[in-house]
């Protein structure tokens, strides 16, 4: 009887777990299309029942942004090694609203609007158009449609930006006042769920007060770009992440009149790791560097909000330049259920900032390197995060970033 029995236990845990799927089945979207959520996800009919696949799937639509909640059910097929499975979806809003705002140590406080369209057309098209005044003033709408449909299975992004702000950085000898359009198109192709690669190109007007800022030495410059990058993405909430990886590598070649050419090189990546009662340690480092001198309105900036936190924004200058932060994010009143689609509460940060940027040529002992260390506080809810964070770097009296994104 004993053998029998294990038998028995044996050919039953083969029969469920080859298990086939019979079909699949949506409700609920009303807006989105059936096709483009299938394509989303690996359990289709015809393939073998997973459990993990099916929960990593739910936690791709949710990651995605399409909806507020996906819920699955399985219930049994025509026959007993076949399953069906039903996806129950609520769809998010077709638009949101969310104000902009950001206050910076040299440019001050910059206050605007965001509107974004989701999921235009249901085909995962998102449109976002944005507006801001004060020391930043600025305009721009993008379209992107990620993963579109076969043959192609490509993800596209296009936009167009205006900027009209005074340059206040030190390393130009005076200030001036200037402005900058910049239209963008990216075509990308997802080797992977978490790997994409791809070619991007635009084109730069730059309109400055005096002339010798920028690539051609003039006050008004044309200047077009194009752009090779690949990007590694494994993080569980792109929003507010708690774990996971993000690398990025890309070169942009910019050409102006004249055979004036110009390659910049970026790497950039961070690191999400949870810890001791869901807090969590966050890792970034940038390294950026072009092939000659860059003009001033090519420059790389070093300081503020978004590079080092406690030094004046843009301090540091160059055609290089390397910063690397470590926060520990201390959840406080937080609500984190990413199979429900729910982020929502306060956390604590402590973090340190450090980088350097400086010249061609530049001698290494003559490079200025700088550290800051500070606290701040971020309010999440959903894809909204607002920070306020102070930052110290052993002079002076430090200073106080604010803003509706945050740093990494």
């Amino acid at each position: 009887m004993r053998t029998v029995y294990i038998i028995y236990i044996f050919l039953g845990f083969i029969n469920v777990h080859s298990q086939e799927i019979q079909s699949v089945s949506f409700y609920g979207n009303s807006r989105s299309s059936t096709s483009m959520i299938q394509r989303e996800i690996r359990t289709r009919p015809g393939a073998s029942f997973s459990s993990k696949t099916l929960h990593e799937d739910r936690a791709w639509l949710l990651r995605e942004g399409m909806f507020n909640r996906v819920e699955l059910e399985m219930i049994p097929g025509t026959l007993d090694s076949l399953i069906r499975v039903l996806v129950i979806l609520q769809e998010k809003s077709i638009m949101s609203i969310m104000p902009l705002l950001r206050r910076d140590s040299r440019f001050g406080i910059s206050a605007g609007m965001e509107i974004v369209i989701h999921n235009a057309w249901g085909k995962r098209q998102r449109i976002k158009a944005f507006s801001q005044i004060g020391g930043e003033p600025g305009a721009g709408i993008s379209w992107s449609m990620p993963h579109s449909s076969a043959p192609f299975q490509m993800n596209w992004q296009a936009m167009i930006n205006h900027y009209r702000t005074p340059y206040l950085y030190p390393d130009a000898k005076e200030k001036f006042n200037y402005r900058k359009t910049n239209i963008h198109v990216a075509a990308s192709r997802p080797i992977h769920r978490h790997w994409t690669t791809g070619l991007a190109a635009g084109l730069i007007h730059h309109q400055a007060e005096i002339g010798e800022q920028t690539l051609s030495g003039s006050t008004e410059e044309y200047a077009y770009y194009y752009e090779a990058s690949s990007c590694i993405d494994t993080r569980d909430w792109p929003a507010y992440p708690q774990s996971g990886i993000m690398l990025e590598i890309s070169a942009r070649r910019y050409q102006a009149a004249q055979e004036q050419s110009l390659i910049q090189t970026r790497l950039h990546g961070s690191y999400y790791h949870t810890v001791l009662n869901n807090n969590i340690l966050a890792i970034e480092t940038h390294i950026r560097w072009f092939n000659n001198h860059a003009p001033t309105l090519y420059k790389w900036h070093l300081g503020g909000g978004s590079t080092i936190r406690g030094l004046k924004t843009g301090d540091l200058a160059g055609d290089n330049a390397i910063n690397a932060t470590l926060e520990y994010r201390i959840p406080i009143l937080y609500s984190r259920h990413p199979l429900e689609g729910f982020h929502a509460g306060y956390a604590l940060v402590l973090f340190i900032d450090t980088g350097s940027a400086w010249n061609k040529g530049t001698n290494i002992a003559n490079r200025r390197w700088e550290t800051a260390g500070g606290m701040g506080i971020h309010a999440i809810w959903g894809q909204y995060v607002l920070r306020t964070e102070y930052g110290y770097h052993g002079r002076g009296w430090g200073f106080l970033s604010a803003g509706t994104s945050i740093k990494f």
